[in-house]
């Protein structure tokens, strides 16, 4: 069955549509990119990888590679269903957008109605113009929501284009990357007239905003994310991203540019020259899958081929309903302990009830964390490099309940050691554990997010409060597990009330 399974992957590699020399290094490109998270990983080959691997990453970053293969046709994702499945039982997704993306890789997996109407029941919306667009990502799949219709989703985003034609999460100015993505969403809408003229004007300021070299930059840095997403924008249009010559810049495609971000082993770098990124490399997948739905004629990336509902699945389950199983068959054989005993008292089996009905709702309502594991001090550094500062603050929700600090200092600015390598991530770690302050994250390396810190969490004062961070007063462009620290640099994290608008 194994080598079976290895044929089929290396023929849905192999006969994927192609088209010349373009279409060939974007098969290329995923390809590497399957053979690198397998090595990886630690999987044998790719099928083991998409088999046995994949799905522990569910919820972790690993729906991106779910959705692009989901649409490659011939990989069993059920094994990915059922984990996500088990994720979501077991974890409160708080923020809206992320709730849609997962809700989309459920459909892209097999279907999951129940999961799927709820998050279209409370997140469009939500959380600024990415939750309208991920909503509509939903729509366009044939998913319905009892708050708003597609065509009410799509004049709500034409309502948020900025003055030169195009969309950004924050200030007055367009942002390659959000326009791109909000295309995305458009795409199956563009045979409506005003949607035509805000995707031509959108299309027209993507090209105008590429660089010399035929990259783009997000956050004033060149990268291969920004690149990857106009690439998933202009195939979800119908344009050849490698033909069309409002794209090509001194010869170079937009795939050539892509490629110059790539690693000897097939993953991809944030920044030319850099070290391997998570995001980068999941987004060039994605790119590289999107081109091959151009060519098939398959639509846009998001526009899924849903497969049927998996049958005969077997459920996985997180540990708290098996641990409230296990509560409730321990209440019923103490029940019949009793009845053997004789002490048939109603009081002793309400009190048996009482008790496992207390203790399930403590399973339900309690995460368990070893405090002591988390707050243990990180080890000195005997190879540090140098010295970072480092802030918290919240000074936007000061005093605004009784566990944030009156002032919003949550940490004072402080030194602390850095090694070769370590990142932003790497330093608020290392003062949550030292100083005994609560952090919750979640992604998986390369995707790191920050939930809460100090108790103070994202969607806590608002749709668009959450922490953001800069170093050296900038605002970065990759994730906190991404920004690797100089000596001298100066970190702070913000508690934002407006996605970081709001932060001098």
């Amino acid at each position: 069955m194994k080598r079976i399974l290895v044929l089929l992957f290396a023929l849905l590699l192999a006969l994927t549509p192609a088209a010349g020399a373009e279409a060939s290094l974007a098969a290329n490109v995923r390809e590497g990119v399957l053979r690198f998270k397998a090595a990886q990983s630690g999987a044998e080959d790719v099928p083991d990888w998409v088999s046995a691997h994949l799905p522990r990453t569910m919820g972790q970053g690993g729906e991106w590679y779910a959705i692009a293969l989901s649409q490659c046709g011939g990989c069993d994702l059920s094994a990915c269903r059922a984990a996500l499945l088990s994720y979501l039982d077991s974890t409160q997704v708080r923020s809206a957008t992320t709730r849609q993306k997962l809700a989309l890789t459920l459909l892209s997996t097999g279907g999951e109605a129940a999961f799927v109407t709820a998050t279209l029941e409370d997140s469009i919306g939500k959380q600024g113009l990415m939750s309208w667009a991920w909503g509509l990502h939903l729509l366009n799949n044939r998913c319905t929501s009892p708050a708003y219709t597609a065509d009410e989703v799509v004049s709500t985003l034409l309502s948020l284009r900025k003055a030169d034609g195009g969309w950004a999460v924050t200030g007055s100015a367009s942002d390659v990357d959000a326009t791109a993505m909000v295309l995305q969403a458009l795409a199956p809408h563009r045979d409506k007239a005003e949607v035509a003229a805000a995707i031509s004007e959108a299309v027209a300021l993507l090209s105008a905003r590429q660089l010399a070299d035929g990259g783009y930059a997000s956050f004033g840095v060149e990268n291969a994310e920004s690149t990857a997403q106009v690439i998933i924008a202009l195939c979800a249009l119908g344009i050849d991203p490698m033909a069309d010559a409002r794209f090509i810049k001194e010869g170079a495609t937009l795939l050539d540019v892509l490629c110059q971000y790539r690693l000897a082993d097939g993953s991809f770098a944030h920044q030319r020259g850099g070290a391997y990124s998570e995001s980068a490399t999941v987004q060039a997948f994605l790119a590289a899958q999107a081109m091959a739905c151009l060519e098939a004629g398959q639509g846009g990336l998001y526009l899924l081929s849903m497969p049927a509902p998996a049958a005969n699945v077997k459920p996985h389950f997180g540990y708290k309903p098996i641990a409230v199983g296990i509560i409730c068959g321990v209440a019923v054989l103490a029940c019949a302990l009793l009845l053997l005993l004789g002490k048939r008292h109603p009081k002793n089996f309400l009190a048996v009830g009482v008790l496992a009905a207390l203790l399930s709702a403590i399973v339900l309502l309690t995460d368990f964390q070893s405090a002591g594991s988390y707050y243990a001090p990180p080890a000195p550094k005997a190879d540090a490099i140098g010295q970072v500062t480092l802030t918290i603050r919240c000074d936007k929700v000061a005093g605004r309940a009784a566990h944030i600090p009156a002032d919003g200092v949550i940490l004072a600015k402080s030194q602390w050691p850095i090694a070769a390598g370590d990142t932003v991530y790497t330093v608020l770690t290392d003062a949550a554990r030292a100083r005994a302050i609560h952090m919750e994250t979640s992604g998986a390396s390369g995707l790191i997010y920050i939930n809460g810190i100090g108790n103070l969490y994202e969607f806590d004062f608002g749709d668009l409060s959450g922490w953001v961070y800069l170093v050296n007063g900038v605002s970065a462009s990759v994730g906190c597990d991404q920004y690797v620290l100089s000596p001298g640099d100066d970190v702070a994290f913000h508690y934002t009330l407006e996605l970081g608008r709001d932060i001098p």
